[in-house]
């Protein structure tokens, strides 16, 4: 007998890692669900399934969830759920499919499950869809994508809000010294034929950055922002450029959070407003051992050309 998937949502408690699974649906081309959070609220679940006789990538159904693990109704949508995954832009969740022609067609899912469907024409600038001319980050993206120093996830999309890793960083850092010769990498976790080997090796090799201890440098690591700033700190004394101003941090209420390691590091980037605290009400932090987004890192590398280049 032909085995047939079967789809269940479960909601885990995150102390006992229990939970009851719920079923969802059935199909024999039902393909593996994506979930998109919208945050504190909950989400929707999304995958293809065949029906009727339909293809796995005719119909798309979707389920929302709740925060406590309630799943809805399961609604199904005229879709495709195909060549990536869902990107939150502009309050809604956006995807695309090419065609044999490379025709894009791009779908859009809100918080109530309304699926919206429109055909993509050719962008003529190197704008990204996910990033609205309108962002805080929009200046800072196109400079970077201009200089070579950082690239799209694809042709079409930034991601602005996903994470970058330490590689990352250090690879943009070796794009904006010209990317020279190096020698071997003294890390034990970075492969020689890793993307990022030749930037890891310039970088340790001029005291950019010094690794995460045991022989490792960490290249997955999503970096910090505490963490940036002392590799922007360490490659301004590389450059022979001027590193002497400095701020206290007193103003920022989360200063006792900063490492012993990085705080120099940290005056410098505030006093260059490199680094600019996060506002709370009337207060700021610094966040220093928050997750750096790629449009925070955009903002950052942008004000350091323009101070130091």
């Amino acid at each position: 007998m032909e085995s047939v998937p079967v789809i269940y949502y479960c909601f885990v408690d995150k102390e006992s890692f229990t939970g009851e699974p719920v079923r969802l649906t059935t199909g024999k081309n039902a393909t593996a669900p994506v979930v998109v959070p919208f945050g504190l609220d909950g989400g929707l679940i999304l995958w293809n399934t065949g029906h009727d006789g339909l293809e796995a990538t005719d119909t798309l159904c979707y389920a929302r969830y709740t925060a406590d693990g309630q799943v809805g109704e399961v609604k199904r949508a005229k879709g495709l759920l195909s060549d990536c995954a869902p990107v939150y832009h502009d309050g809604k969740y956006t995807w695309y499919t090419t065609t044999e022609n490379g025709q894009m067609t791009f779908y859009s899912i809100d918080t109530a499950g309304k699926v919206t469907k429109r055909i993509a024409v050719a962008p003529e600038s190197p704008d990204f869809w996910d990033v609205p001319q309108s962002a805080w980050y929009a200046q800072a993206v196109d400079h970077v994508v201009e200089q070579g120093l950082m690239r799209g996830v694809d042709e079409y999309f930034f991601e602005p809000v996903s994470k970058s890793t330490r590689a990352m960083i250090v690879q943009m850092l070796y794009r904006m010294e010209g990317e020279p010769g190096v020698s071997d990498c003294p890390f034990g976790d970075v492969a020689p034929n890793a993307w990022y080997s030749e930037s890891v090796a310039w970088a340790a090799g001029n005291q950019i950055v010094k690794g995460i201890g045991g022989n490792r440098f960490g290249p997955n690591v999503h970096v910090t922002r505490e963490q940036l700033a002392v590799m922007l700190y360490s490659y301004a004394k590389f450059r022979g450029q001027d590193t002497s101003a400095s701020m206290g941090l007193g103003s920022f209420t989360d200063a006792g959070r900063v490492s012993g390691w990085a705080k120099e590091a940290l005056q410098w980037a505030a006093a260059e407003s490199l680094v600019q605290g996060k506002q709370d009400g009337s207060a700021f932090r610094l966040d220093p051992q928050g997750q750096a987004s790629r449009a925070e890192i955009a903002q950052v590398f942008m004000r350091f050309c323009e101070r130091f280049q």
